[in-house]
Formats: C-alpha cells, sequence, structure tokens
C-alpha cells in the first residue's frame, strides 16, 4: 500500500512512501522496528499482530468475520475450571485459648 508522506492510518515510512506489509491494511510500528497489524486486508485473519491465510493451523483458535478486510481468529471457549471439592481440613497447631477459633 502506498500513501502520502508524512504517513498517516497505521502506515509507516519506506523510502519515499508509506507502508505496511502486503496482508497489513493498518498497522503499529514500535521504536524497536517491530510492526503489528492492527487490520488485515485480502480475507486474511489477524492473530497477534499478523495476518494469516487461516486461523485453521492455530489450535484453539476460530476465524470470525467476513469479507475482505476485519477478519480476526478468536480463540475458542476455554472450559470452565472446577475446583476440587473440600472434603477435610486440618490444622498443623492445635487451638489455644487465646488463638481465638
Amino acid at each position: 500500500l502506498e500513501c502520502a508522506l508524512p504517513c498517516v492510518d497505521g502506515r509507516y515510512p519506506d523510502g519515499s512512501r508509506c507502508t505496511c506489509n502486503t496482508q497489513c491494511e493498518n498497522c503499529n510500528v514500535y521504536g524497536n522496528g517491530d510492526i503489528e497489524c492492527t487490520t488485515c486486508l485480502n480475507s486474511t485473519y489477524l492473530l497477534e499482530g499478523a495476518c494469516e491465510l487461516s486461523c485453521d493451523p492455530f489450535p484453539g483458535y476460530e476465524g470470525v468475520g467476513m469479507g475482505s478486510t476485519n477478519r480476526f481468529c478468536r480463540p475458542l471457549s476455554e472450559p470452565t475450571f472446577t475446583p476440587p471439592q473440600l472434603l477435610s481440613q486440618f490444622e498443623t497447631k492445635m487451638p489455644t485459648a487465646t488463638s481465638n477459633r
């Protein structure tokens, strides 16, 4: 993608033009040079700052969205954790007259 300098809409300077990578519509650029996509193009799915062709290779994610933009990989619902049932409690010290037990 190209745009006139100065760069706007999440693009960064690349020589005399502004760009994200080929699948990124908008991106964030950090001081260390890392680039994180925030929206994807060409029917790709956003996952952790990258645009992927599909969410299928990533266990625990499902693809969400239709059209050529604004698709993303959403985590599947995780099972609810049920703590084990307490059967009995033990104290390592005997209660005293002042321990308030």
